[in-house]
């Protein structure tokens, strides 16, 4: 025992290096843990600044102001040490290391949500900002804490959202119990429209009979026209003859005149005279004659039967446009009625179906994110998902909104192309009405055909009439003339005997044929007018046929088309009848759902996650005390091998064995008392509580045990470049033995040398004797195999170099 002997007798300061040496495991590893021991429970000790930039919005009328909300929450809260101040102060204390974080509230925080209802809504966004140069875990410990806080007032807004939600669904309820009475009013509405239908279908074929009644009367017209203009024709030629023979006649007169007054000079003169009279007479009969025939062939076209029968076609005509014009109005103003309202509850339907899609994919974002969060396996994500979504309400409901929007929509378009044929089918029965109305006019307007043939008929009317009363008595008297031809010569003598009577007469002779010439002038200019204008009257008949033909075609083709809108008609009611029905049960289902505190609950928090942990570890301190405790055992043996000379013999020995006793006890004592008090340290200063005590130290006995060979052999048989090895092993120990972080964190290369490291297995056996409670044994034998190959070499180095020692000892 030559070396306890040289120690408490020779250098007993050595005693006191000893106990020293054998406290480095127990400061070490004490005065660490003790720093960190609870670091986890004093988050709430670590200043954050808040800076509140938010303004008040409105929503629904009223006013919020969730950063001033939110900031006072956070001040109240012990979760962290939070302080709220200006981001000046904010930035200045970030800069300087007063604070972790700063958490700053921006200004359109309570206008983004405020706009869910909105059609782009926007999120709410918190900025957070660390300073990992000042303190890295602190800034990892702030990022965990804001996912914490943004999780909590997601949970907040999404209740508020979900209230909101369902307050709007009672409205929605009532709107759509508004469209099942409106789809009843619409119905109504339809089941009028089809007895306008009716109406109009009845006036189509009454206009159908009154244009083909108009086409009839109109080519009878026509018939009787050709009669008419050839008796203008027959009666202008007459009269151009008339005139020429009063034109003679008044040529005559100062003849006439002379020779009454030279009667008495010659009876051959009044002869000849009288002879031309009696040739001229007897022409001017004649013509009288065919003008008169003429006349009365005229007469009797205009007062014919049939010009009373267009008067009365053409009132009726005009009676069956204005009631076709209105007819066309109001079916138009009915469908244009339908149609808007069935687009303004296809577009609520549709606003609503988008709100509850956007709140299902708000709903589904937020579950991603904390399945993320959660770090869940795809087959647990996927329980989940499924199961929120089958208990998700508000995909039933945007489905059942999407069925009515489509079965509205569906109507809406079956209507809007009925709408679109009808108004096509209404505007060109419209134009052609308007056409022909405009064309056709009224009586009293002259410039159409309707005024200009009433006009024509009564003015041809009254001047034929006057026309047949002058000729007839015109033809008499001709008649009389020529009658009294030969009277007239054969009192030629007498006429000698009255020329003084008849020179007496001259003057009111020649004023009356002066007046006759004028008379057959005004009549032939007449004529010729009538006859002039033949060709227009032709022409406007000609068109009159024609366009009545066409009004007759497009009446029948309108009566035709409209018995194919009746069915329309019906399946139309049909789909309103099942949309009342459908936005009837709606609004009931709606009606059903009912807002309260656990469904608010259930949308702002839809999965609840359940903790339980296989192992007891009481704080962070716990966590690392396997660590720490291998360290420190590693670190006193580091320190014991570099004070304590472990390779000089202090006395005589008989032989090497002796020799290797000694150091090795000296070894073994330090050993045990570092065990020792590092066990008592941990227990008694830091509380730590083992599930095994007796385990736990019989673990840290063989951890020393190992570390002591290791360390020991590497001192003794390369002295100091051993002790830098010995530094070397400790640095690559620390870093890939997975004492912190998981090894998976690491990179591949501690990853690989992970297994060939001895404090590998002196951790994990830790572990599982003072907090898990499996088996060491593989552990154990691992760390004995490691401990007997160092032990080998340690005691060879005893018996090969302690014959040199005890040599060099003796001569000394």
């Amino acid at each position: 025992m030559h070396e306890w002997r040289y120690i408490f007798k020779e250098k007993r300061f050595l005693i006191i290096v000893f106990i020293a040496l054998a406290t480095v495991p127990s400061v070490y590893a004490v005065t660490f843990l003790n720093s960190v021991w609870n670091t986890y429970g004093r988050i709430s000790q670590l200043p954050v600044a808040v800076v509140n930039l938010d303004h008040a919005a409105k929503q629904n009328h009223k006013t919020i102001k969730l950063g001033k909300s939110l900031a006072k929450q956070l001040v109240d809260s012990d979760s962290m040490n939070f302080t709220q101040t200006s981001a000046k102060q904010a930035k200045k204390g970030l800069d300087d290391g007063k604070y972790v974080m700063a958490i700053t509230i921006p200004k359109n925080f309570s206008k983004n949500a405020a706009s869910l209802s909105d059609k782009n809504p926007k999120r709410m966004r918190l900025n957070y900002e660390t300073s990992a140069g000042h303190n890295f875990i602190a800034s990892k410990l702030s990022e965990s804490a804001i996912n914490k806080l943004v999780a909590k007032v997601n949970a907040q807004v999404t209740r508020t959202y979900a209230k909101a939600l369902y307050a709007n669904l009672a409205k929605v309820g009532d709107g759509l119990s508004d469209g099942a009475a409106g789809a009843t009013k619409l119905k109504t509405g339809t089941t009028k429209l089809q007895s306008g239908v009716q109406t109009i279908t009845t006036n189509l074929n009454t206009l159908a009979a009154g244009t083909t009644t108009l086409n009839t009367g109109i080519n009878s017209f026509n018939n009787q026209l050709s009669t008419y203009t050839n008796g203008v024709a027959s009666a202008s030629t007459g009269s151009k003859s008339l005139a020429t023979g009063l034109s003679q006649l008044q040529a005559q007169t100062p003849t006439l005149t002379t020779g009454i007054t030279s009667l008495n000079s010659g009876a051959q003169q009044l002869s000849t005279g009288i002879t031309q009279y009696t040739a001229g007479v007897s022409k001017a009969n004649t013509g009288a004659q065919q003008l008169n025939a003429g006349l009365k062939t005229m007469q009797a076209a205009v007062n014919d039967n049939d010009v009373t029968t267009l008067q009365k076609g053409l009132s009726t005509f005009q009676a069956g446009l204005n009631k076709l014009n209105s007819s066309l109005s109001q079916s138009s103003t009915d469908t244009t009625a339908i149609t808007k309202t069935m687009t303004t509850l296809a577009t609520d339907l549709k606003t609503l179906s988008t709100g509850a899609q956007t709140q299902q994919a708000t709903l589904t974002k937020n579950l991603a994110t904390a399945i993320q969060a959660a770090n869940l396996t795809d087959e647990q994500a996927a329980t989940i998902q499924k199961a929120v979504q089958s208990s998700s309400d508000t995909a039933a409901t945007t489905t059942v909104m999407q069925d009515m929007q489509t079965q509205l929509t569906t109507l809406a378009s079956q209507l809007t192309t009925l709408k679109t044929t009808a108004t096509e089918q209404q505007k060109e029965l419209a134009t052609g009405v308007s056409a022909l109305n405009s064309a056709f006019g009224t009586k009293d307007d002259t410039n159409t055909l309707y005024g200009g043939m009433a006009l024509y008929i009564t003015q041809t009317q009254t001047g034929v009439a006057k026309l047949t009363t002058g000729s007839t008595t015109l033809a008499d008297g001709l008649q009389t003339l020529t009658d009294k031809g030969a009277t007239l010569k054969s009192g030629a003598t007498t006429l000698a005997n009255g020329t003084k009577q008849l020179q007496q007469a001259t003057p009111a002779l020649v004023s009356g044929i002066n007046e006759l010439t004028t008379g057959g002038n005004t009549l032939t200019s007449g004529l010729s007018q009538l006859a002039a204008n033949n060709s227009k009257i032709t022409n406007g008949t000609n068109e009159l046929a024609t366009g009545s033909q066409k009004l007759d075609s497009g009446a029948n083709q309108l009566a035709t088309g409209q018995k194919q809108v009746g069915p329309a008609l019906t399946k139309l009611s049909n789909g309103e009848t099942t949309l009342a029905n459908s936005l009837a049960d709606g609004a009931q289902q709606i009606a059903d759902q009912k807002g309260t505190s656990a469904i608010y609950d259930q949308i702002a928090k839809p999965v609840l996650t359940k903790h339980t942990d296989q192992t007891t570890v009481a704080n962070n301190g716990t966590g690392m005390a396997p660590l720490m405790m291998s360290v420190g055992l590693y670190v006193g043996l580091m320190a014991f091998n570099l004070l304590m000379d472990m390779v000089t013999p202090h006395g005589k020995y008989k032989n090497a064995f002796r020799y290797f006793i000694d150091k090795t006890t000296l070894l073994a004592a330090f050993s045990l008392a570092s065990v020792a008090i590092l066990a008592v340290g941990v227990h008694f200063i830091l509380g730590l509580d083992a599930l095994s005590t007796a385990k736990s130290v019989g673990v840290l006995l063989i951890i020393e045990l190992m570390f002591a060979m290791i360390v020991s052999t590497l001192n003794l048989w390369l002295s100091r470049p051993g002790a830098f090895l010995s530094l070397i092993l400790l640095v690559l120990q620390l870093s890939g033995a997975e004492g912190t972080y998981p090894i998976q964190l690491s990179n591949e290369f501690f990853a690989t040398i992970r297994p060939y490291l001895p404090m590998t297995y002196g951790i994990h056996a830790l572990r599982e004797a003072m907090m898990i409670g499996g088996s060491i044994s593989h552990d154990i034998w691992v760390m004995l195999a490691i401990t007997a190959v160092f032990a080998v070499t340690y005691t060879a180095y005893y018996f090969t170099h302690g014959k040199q020692a005890l040599r060099i000892y003796q001569k000394s």
